[in-house]
């Protein structure tokens, strides 16, 4: 594949993603975090595209804040190293340079607001295990595995039975910001006789770097060259 055409393969790929990470639909949410891994697989993506491949990533429940921060440490390098503020070949107009500006700012604060919301839910997923260890002490273990998953166990059971949370004796309730988990959507699952209830984070969206509203398509080229990684 020629690199014109690589490009254009990326090109696609990236607007397909944003298309779909800024939807505000789950199952789109899915499919543009399948595109962002993708993308980040590629070793000579664009760095606009690789920040905005790990923003998408963070808004899901596998390794969001690594990602988070990875979103904004690049928005950081990409401006320091390439941004409107550095030297550049040839002449820039005042209106493009603020341009310019403007959209490396929205970039990086849009990175930040990312890495905002996965902290939160980081620490409100990390609360709620400790308080569930503090109320059930005496018949509960309970662990912290991942980002944003919780695993308990409780006393044995017969081996084969199946429970459903809300069957349990104490069943888990717990809420995040904007998102609620109830005891009645989680599900156990036992490994030999110990139950395992899984707590998800909720599905998390971004916005385009020019716009702030959580619904706005991203086909629109965005007026900031920051280089390849």
């Amino acid at each position: 594949m020629s690199q014109p055409e690589q490009q254009a393969v990326l090109e696609t790929l990236w607007n397909q993603m944003e298309r779909l990470a800024t939807s505000g639909d789950n199952e789109n949410g899915v499919k543009s975090r399948r595109i962002a891994l993708q993308l980040t697989s590629y070793s000579d993506l664009p760095l606009l595209y690789l920040i905005r491949a790990h923003m998408t990533l963070a808004c899901g429940d596998t390794n969001y804040l690594w990602h988070a921060r990875e979103a904004v440490r690049l928005a950081e390098k990409g401006i320091k190293v390439f941004g409107s503020d550095t030297e550049k070949d040839g002449d820039v107009s005042e209106d493009q340079a603020k341009e310019e500006k403007e959209a490396e700012q929205a970039l990086l604060e849009c990175a930040r607001e990312t890495l905002r919301e996965a902290e939160r839910d980081y620490a409100e997923l990390r609360s709620i295990t400790e308080a569930f260890n503090e109320s059930n002490a005496t018949k509960w273990a309970v662990t912290s595995a991942g980002d944003g998953v919780i695993n308990c166990s409780s006393k044995p059971v017969p081996a084969g039975s199946a429970q459903h949370a809300s069957d349990c004796e104490e069943p888990v309730s717990a809420s995040l910001k904007d998102n609620s988990i109830h005891s009645d959507s989680i599900d156990y699952d036992f490994v030999g006789s110990a139950p395992t209830a899984n707590v998800s984070r909720p599905q998390r969206y971004i916005a385009s770097p020019a716009n702030d509203t959580k619904d706005t398509e991203s086909d629109k080229s965005i007026p900031i060259d920051l280089g390849a990684v």
